[in-house]
């Protein structure tokens, strides 16, 4: 293992990273922001157009999010376990597919109606069935259904998806932007007119920042933003 895996690893091994386990995770955005920004700009400046990139990749994220959202795949899996994946986004399918080749080769030591002990090799780690947790580092660094998870779903059917997703949220298309989960109908999908629209709104925006100044551009940039998160909300 690399020394900058090494390091990271040994204090983020019980910590919630979603996976990264490297020391770059901060700096991988430094090179994005160091192409809008220049040295002469201002405090006031930088702060903006920060402002500005993180709008405009978060709809970038809400456009890719809806089109994975519509999608459909096909899965050689049981039905209990489609029906898990097609909560999941993509990436989180993949990992939990990886995780249900792991079953195999585990055994439950002990079951009782509220925990599973499921031994892995020489560890055993502990599944609660109440709660949809486990002791497992997988689960608790990346929060998505491991391996003892998915044979403890198997093994009980009282410990249902909605159980096992209580604390996975984070990878569900139904916590992703509020957008449909994978079915057979066909879902919404950004139009021609939607893309032609926020394209408009990023002219106008340049034009009201070049006509009246920054500080009425940000003012008129948050107002936009509070009236479309009312409008979501209704």
């Amino acid at each position: 293992m690399p020394k900058k895996h090494m390091w990271a690893a040994a204090y983020t091994d019980h910590i919630l990273t979603l996976g990264n386990s490297t020391n770059n995770r901060g700096e991988s955005l430094h090179r994005q922001v160091k192409r809008f920004l220049q040295k002469r700009d201002s405090l006031h400046k930088c702060i903006f157009k920060v402002y500005r990139w993180n709008v405009k990749v978060s709809r970038r994220i809400e456009i890719e999010a809806e089109v994975a959202a519509t999608r459909r795949y096909t899965y050689h899996v049981s039905a209990s376990l489609e029906h898990l994946l097609r909560h999941l986004t993509k990436f989180a399918a993949t990992r939990v597919l990886y995780q249900l080749k792991k079953v195999r080769n585990l055994y439950v030591s002990l079951a009782t109606p509220n925990y599973m002990f499921i031994n892995d090799g020489s560890k055993s780690y502990e599944v609660d069935l109440t709660s949809g947790e486990c002791t497992c580092p997988t689960y608790i660094k990346c929060r998505y259904p491991c391996q003892h998870m998915l044979l403890a779903h198997l093994r009980d059917s009282n410990f249902t998806i909605d159980i096992m997703l209580r604390h996975c949220r984070r990878w569900m298309h139904s916590y992703n932007l509020c957008v449909p989960i994978n079915s057979a109908t066909p879902c919404f999908k950004p139009s021609k007119q939607l893309l032609q629209k926020m394209i408009n709104t990023q002219r106008n925006g340049r034009l009201i920042f070049q006509k009246f100044g920054e500080s009425f551009a940000m003012r008129a940039f948050t107002k936009l933003e509070n009236y479309t998160k009312r409008i979501l909300r209704r």
